[in-house]
Parts: structure tokens; C-alpha cells; sequence
């Protein structure tokens, strides 16, 4: 199995993003360079490069060829935690992701790991993911009425937002994801500042800014399945968030899946990870 780190185009922006293939359907960087450069318009090809960046992971999953159709794999677009440097792309999800067969692509986001442009924590960068989108749409081996989104912490938002604005998403999993933005502000004083910068301001003075990345009103617009995965002792983002989307989501008769892990937080330990993640896999593959 390989990891590429690839340069893309996102609106007048070059971007990162990480993207890895299941070791079944293995491409050089120079095949997916000149696949994806014919998708793009000419204008955008300078921007585009691809490098290979890791291969050659352990082996923890065994593939779920199963949920295979031929030599198409299903794919996620996962987006990652925090913001800047905190809470990067974790490449070993994305290596465990793709041993259970699946394409999974990761916007780094604007104004991180060499990207143009600033994060706005779910403003203008939800575009980058909306390219990723169309990204894996225009491979091959991909099946592309089965590409789901995976919004991890902060993600969460842009997953939500990402889900809205391409409707033909599969599904979206929310994990130790945000409900409402301005709860964050009230409970995590150590991210005020930080809000508030890239926000514009408190929720008191711009509470629409703050409603527009908040993941419980997006969500009940969707018509995707939705997976809600959490630890109750989770710190970062209080188990109170997933409780609250379940409620949102009930009262507007749609029906969230929960994984919730009782006494775990925002990361869970290696062995019980791999257990959650093999459950929320067979879960995204489920008819």
C-alpha cells in the first residue's frame, strides 16, 4: 500500500492532500500525475504534483474483498482534526482505511503543509474538499456512488459542509465530531483566541458565523446516512456533542447510527481503535 502526497487546485489556491490506494490496485505517482492532470482544466496543470510519501505499512486488516466490485474499491474522503500544525493528516488511518479496501483521500487544508491560502475552520477550505470529491470521481477503479466522508474533531464541520454541497455523497461519519461551534467557544477556553481569529469574532457578535459551521443545523438538511462515533471521557469535544446531534437528528425523523465507547476520549488505544475503525468500515459497507 502506498501514500501520495499530491498538489491540487482549489478555487485560485494550490493546495495539499494526501491520497492512498489498497495495496490490490497499487499506481506509480507518474500514472496518477497524468491521469489527474487530464481531469483538470489547462489553466490549473501547473499546479498539480503528486509525490510518493509512504508505502510499505504493517499489515493490521485483512482486506474486505467482499465489499469489493471487481477492481473497484469504494472510497472516503477524510477530514482531519485541529488546525495548522496541531492535529495533522494521521497517515496510519488513512494506511488502515486503505488495508480494508478502501481509496481515502485527505485535504491537509488551506494554509497548512505548504497549502496556499488560510484555514478559516469550515470556511472557503470546504471547497478542498469538494475537489478531493471530484478527485476520486475521476478515477478509474473508484466507485463513485460509494464515496463517504469522514469528519474527525473540527472535521466534523467540513465533512458536514462537504456532504451539503455534493448530495451524491454515500454516507458521513462524524467521529468525536463538533454539534454547534459556539459550544466549543463557551467550553474550550483555550480555543477562543484561535476562534475568534479565524472566525472573525465571538458567537455573541457574529452568531450566523458561527451557525454556518456548526455541523447539528447542516446535518439535518442531508439526506446521507450518518454515523456518529465517540468516546463518553472524550476532552476535547465533550460526549455532550454527540448526545446533542442524536437529539437533532431524531427530532427531524432521520435516524444516526451510534458508536458511542464508553470511559474513552478523543483518541482511543491502538487495539480498540482498529476495533472501531473495522466497525464503522463495515458499517460504510453496508447496502
Amino acid at each position: 500500500m502506498t501514500i501520495f502526497k499530491i498538489r491540487y487546485p482549489s478555487d485560485s489556491y494550490c493546495v495539499m492532500g494526501y491520497l492512498s490506494l489498497p495495496a490490490e490496485y497499487e499506481w506509480n505517482e507518474m500514472r496518477l500525475e497524468h491521469h489527474l492532470l487530464q481531469a483538470l482544466p489547462e489553466k490549473d496543470r501547473p499546479c498539480l504534483k503528486v509525490n510518493k510519501v509512504a508505502e510499505n505499512f504493517p499489515k493490521r486488516f485483512q482486506l474486505k474483498a467482499d465489499h469489493m466490485l471487481a477492481d473497484f474499491f469504494p472510497a472516503i474522503v477524510y477530514c482531519r482534526g485541529g488546525i495548522g500544525r496541531v492535529g495533522q493528516v494521521r497517515l496510519e488511518w488513512m494506511h488502515d482505511f486503505s488495508q480494508l479496501g478502501f481509496v481515502v483521500f485527505a485535504p491537509c487544508y488551506r494554509g497548512s503543509e505548504e497549502s496556499d491560502g488560510n484555514d478559516e475552520f469550515g470556511g472557503a477550505e470546504t471547497m478542498d474538499v469538494s475537489v478531493a470529491i471530484s478527485m476520486l470521481q475521476s478515477l478509474p477503479f473508484v466507485q463513485k456512488n460509494r464515496i463517504s466522508l469522514l469528519g474527525f474533531s473540527r472535521g466534523s464541520i467540513n465533512a458536514a459542509q462537504a456532504a451539503y454541497f455534493n448530495p451524491s455523497i454515500h454516507k458521513l461519519i462524524l467521529w468525536g465530531g463538533i454539534s454547534h461551534l459556539a459550544n466549543i467557544y463557551e467550553e474550550r477556553i483555550d480555543l477562543r483566541r484561535m476562534l475568534k481569529r479565524v472566525v472573525g469574532g465571538t458567537p455573541k457578535r457574529y452568531p450566523e458565523r458561527y451557525a454556518s459551521r456548526s455541523p447539528e443545523i447542516i446535518v439535518t438538511k442531508l439526506n446521507s446516512p450518518i454515523l456518529l462515533v465517540h468516546g463518553t471521557n472524550d476532552q476535547q469535544v465533550d460526549f455532550s456533542h454527540a448526545i446533542r446531534m442524536e437529539k437533532v437528528l431524531r427530532e427531524k425523523g432521520k435516524n444516526p447510527v451510534t458508536h458511542f465507547y464508553y470511559g474513552l476520549g478523543h483518541h482511543m488505544p491502538r487495539p480498540i481503535h482498529e476495533a472501531a475503525v473495522n466497525r464503522m468500515c463495515d458499517w460504510l459497507c453496508q447496502k
